[in-house]
């Protein structure tokens, strides 16, 4: 019964490693798939990003330890992940899926110009001046970086020296100028949901395999 159990153990530990990542493609395919571009902000990526890796370290750690201490760190992780998502206090920066990189720039230069703002193309992003919010701001030079990422098709962006009222502008323009601008679906993205599947299905399939030894093992438990 132990060889059972261990061989059964090792299965669910691989799930528990190769589900989140291919949670993590599932939703990427999504995003990506959408019929306008979808912005979240740095910190929902991270948090994204950091749900998928942490498995990596989690599971080997909760093989290591046992009872409560593996259910502290459990939870100790799930924790940390959920208030980095509801304490976002960083404005400024985000992260925009399904943007095809030729189009970043001009939908940024629109989005500024209908705010007021006359830009100057630099290296990585924009320059400019909020002329029409003069009460708001001191006079100093913003900047907008602008960072394609063309394998995930996402662009991240990062507007330096803005005050938050200029900053809350610039979102709410730019949510209108994405919510209007429809992105084709690519083979990229059909190919994440493609793998997101079979990486979903490879775990899923070895532990049906086991689900009679997993229903005597749950039987003697009982007795």
């Amino acid at each position: 019964m132990m060889l059972g159990l261990e061989q059964l153990t090792f299965q669910m530990r691989l799930a528990a490693i190769v589900l989140p990542v291919a949670l993590y493609f599932l939703v990427l395919g999504l995003l990506n798939s959408r019929r306008h571009p979808h912005m979240l902000t740095s910190r929902q990526d991270f948090v994204l990003l950091m749900a998928t890796l942490s498995p990596l370290l989690l599971v080997p750690a909760m093989g290591m330890l046992h009872g409560p201490w593996a259910v502290a760190v459990a939870a100790a992780v799930l924790g940390g992940l959920g208030t980095l998502l509801l304490t976002d206090h960083r404005d400024g920066q985000w992260v925009i899926y399904n943007l095809p990189q030729e189009d970043a720039f001009d939908v940024m230069e629109r989005c500024l110009a209908r705010l007021g703002a006359k830009t100057k193309t630099v290296a990585n992003g924009l320059e400019f001046f909020d002329k029409s919010a003069n009460a708001h701001t001191d006079g100093t030079c913003m900047r907008l970086e602008i960072r394609p990422f063309p394998m995930l098709r996402n662009v991240s962006l990062r507007l330096r020296n803005a005050d938050p009222h200029f900053t809350r502008r610039f979102r709410d323009e730019l949510s209108r100028q994405l919510a209007a601008m429809e992105a084709p679906t690519t083979p990229m993205a059909m190919g994440l949901l493609i793998v997101a599947t079979a990486m979903m299905m490879a775990p899923l399939a070895m532990i049906v395999q086991k689900a009679p030894e997993l229903v005597r093992l749950l039987t003697d438990l009982g007795h």
